[in-house]
């Protein structure tokens, strides 16, 4: 796909309330472009290794009839919201995908919007296709069996419309186990795209164009809580969703998540050599899976990419006792906050930020560099915690790589906003509304009083 030549684009939502998308190209897009709102959607590259030269593993049409009740190993359900500034990179993927395509073992389905009219882009159509994903070679076309349309008024930032296809995906194509990638834009727990007024949810995924909405990060939950630990593997391509606040959102609906702590290019994941990987290897684990797109996602753009790359396999089965600790940690500095707020101020203002773009989302941070930071204060019950929420992160996540720009990366950010940044009550009321809030109460307090 041509990394190299997409390296300023990411997919984050961009922090601004003028968004002109169609005034973009993929040259000129400002450094915003990070799958964020103006930003391009974080693409997921697959990569794995080809079989070999047979063609016998191929998936054939009998396949197809949903009566025929096939059984995979694995499915992969993407949800590809291209109904946005992203559209061209939509087509991009699903070409990339196709340069595997499903088997007798594997189903890769994807569901794909799309918005015509943006520079760069191949195809003319204006509403929502889902495709049973074939191997085909030609980078032109898209040579996929197309399985199903719905019209373009299907707002792809609707909970319920990530839920149906979940539904349908899941039924038609039953597998040992499932994978679901959610690929658009990404602003970690907020955007101010749309959404800077009050009283009004923060949006943080899914940018449709079309409707004018997002989904944020209590929609995103609502539409997969009915999947309760369905998913093996759940893949954000998106930018800076590599929070402990997203990974809370999710945690009751998988097993493992794979997201970045920062910005991700706009050509995405790596999945021609990832979904390549796993035909070939259909028994893998849904851990090794998850090591897969880290890597090859880290040997595609860790030295080429011009800021911070970052990406972390994070066990959602641990998330919890990551939450008790962060909240213990929060506790503890509460507790002795009136004697040592300059020096908390200090450790946020020295921990690792991403969004090295535009720095729009500087307010997100390394947590287990902050608790480092503060485990060599001289208050006992402080270093403490400190240490018990460094054991827990070890604990979750379990794999990461990051680049030199982000030397202080570890694999989960946090929101750890500086208070000379502004004022934070402009962000208090919606922080609290999100389920970390109400697991982790001691954070928000303790942010909201330094």
């Amino acid at each position: 796909m041509g990394h190299a030549t997409l390296i300023t684009i990411c997919r984050k939502i961009v922090l601004q309330a003028d968004y002109y998308p169609h005034s973009y190209t993929a040259r000129n897009i400002r450094m915003q472009f990070c799958k964020t709102p103006i930003v391009l959607a974080l693409f997921f590259v697959v990569i794995f290794i080809a079989g070999c030269g047979s063609t016998s593993n191929v998936a054939k049409p009998s396949m197809y009839n949903p009566t025929d009740n096939h059984h995979y190993k694995w499915t992969v359900l993407l949800y590809m919201d291209g109904k946005n500034n992203l559209a061209p990179e939509a087509i991009k993927n699903l070409n990339d995908l196709e340069s595997a395509g499903s088997t007798n073992d594997v189903a890769i389905v994807a569901e794909v919007g799309h918005k015509s009219g943006y520079t760069g882009d191949t195809a003319t159509w204006d509403e929502l296709r889902r495709y049973f994903v074939m191997k085909d070679n030609n980078y032109n076309s898209i040579n996929s069996l197309l399985v199903g349309t719905l019209p373009n008024q299907t707002d792809m930032a609707s909970q319920q419309t990530l839920s149906d296809f979940i539904q349908w995906g899941v039924s038609r194509y039953p597998a040992d186990h499932y994978a679901l990638v959610l690929w658009d834009h990404g602003g970690g727990w907020y955007t101010n795209i749309r959404a800077m007024s009050a009283p009004k949810v923060m949006k943080s995924i899914f940018v449709d164009d079309t409707s004018g909405n997002e989904m944020s990060l209590g929609q995103l939950s609502s539409a997969l809580n009915p999947y309760a630990k369905k998913f093996d593997l759940i893949v954000f391509d998106a930018c800076l969703m590599g929070m402990i606040e997203v990974a809370t959102s999710v945690k009751n609906s998988g097993s493992y998540m794979v997201a970045s702590e920062d910005d991700v290019p706009g050509d995405g994941m790596p999945y021609a050599k990832v979904m390549s990987s796993l035909v070939a290897n259909p028994g893998i684990t849904a851990d090794a899976l998850g090591k897969g797109f880290v890597d090859e996602y880290y040997n595609a753009y860790g030295t080429s990419f011009d800021g911070g790359i970052t990406l972390s396999l994070i066990n959602l089965n641990t998330i919890s006792q990551l939450e008790s600790a962060t909240n213990g940690l929060a506790s503890a500095v509460n507790g002795h906050l009136s004697d040592i707020k300059t020096t908390v101020v200090g450790y946020v203002q020295s921990s690792q930020t991403f969004d090295s773009t535009d720095r729009s989302y500087t307010q997100y941070r390394d947590l287990y560099d902050f608790a480092s930071g503060l485990s060599s204060t001289s208050y006992a019950d402080i270093g403490s915690a400190s240490e018990n929420l460094k054991q827990a992160f070890q604990s979750t996540v379990i794999y990461e790589r990051h680049n030199t720009s982000v030397p202080n990366a570890h694999g989960l950010s946090i929101y750890l906003p500086d208070p000379s940044f502004g004022s934070f009550s402009t962000w208090y009321s919606q922080y609290k509304r999100l389920q970390f809030s109400s697991d982790a109460p001691a954070w928000p307090y303790m942010i909201s009083k330094y």
